[in-house]
């Protein structure tokens, strides 16, 4: 028993690494769960280009979607895949940022910028926008985010999202 119970652990680890999704439930006072659910999905492949976003990458970096208890989106982009530094924009004042996104099927889609997420970096993003357009694709989603002359790119995995909420 003890050994198909670590067979089946090692085969849930795999998928979710594979997914790079977690998801967490949120305590209330007490120190006790709640019905609410927090959800965070990195994605270990994103490249900086500068003035041509098919030229030659510049740099490496690593996202890091999240979603709170509120559906509020948060999407934070960190050089050198180092998550303990502040994110991408940091504290400098928000220049104008696009943020696109293209799914396994075709289908493009333009996310609001809404505002930076907090003092200490990443962007707010149009929720509603975003879920949605997460939970309507299947496999890699391609994304684009412009800043000026550069150019973020990487790919979030939606499949497995959707094994993470049970789709």
């Amino acid at each position: 028993m003890k050994k198909q119970f670590l067979i089946l652990s090692f085969i849930l680890t795999a998928l979710l690494a594979k997914s790079q999704w977690t998801k967490s439930f949120t305590l209330d006072d007490f120190g006790d769960t709640t019905d609410m659910v927090e959800i965070t999905g990195k994605s270990f492949d994103g490249l900086i280009y500068y003035n041509d976003p098919n030229g030659n990458p510049m740099d490496k970096f690593c996202t890091r979607v999240y979603i709170d208890k509120d559906q509020n989106v948060g999407l934070f982009l960190y050089e050198n895949c180092v998550f303990e530094k502040p994110a991408f924009p940091g504290t400098d004042a928000l220049k104008e940022v696009t943020f696109r996104m293209r799914n396994s099927e075709g289908t493009t889609e333009k996310v609001t910028i809404l505002d930076k997420w907090s003092k200490s970096g990443g962007l707010k993003l149009e929720n509603k926008k975003f879920i949605d357009f997460l939970k309507s694709s299947n496999g890699e989603i391609r994304c684009i985010v412009q800043s000026g002359v550069a150019y973020y790119k990487f790919t979030i995995d939606a499949s497995g999202y959707h094994q993470l909420i049970g789709k």
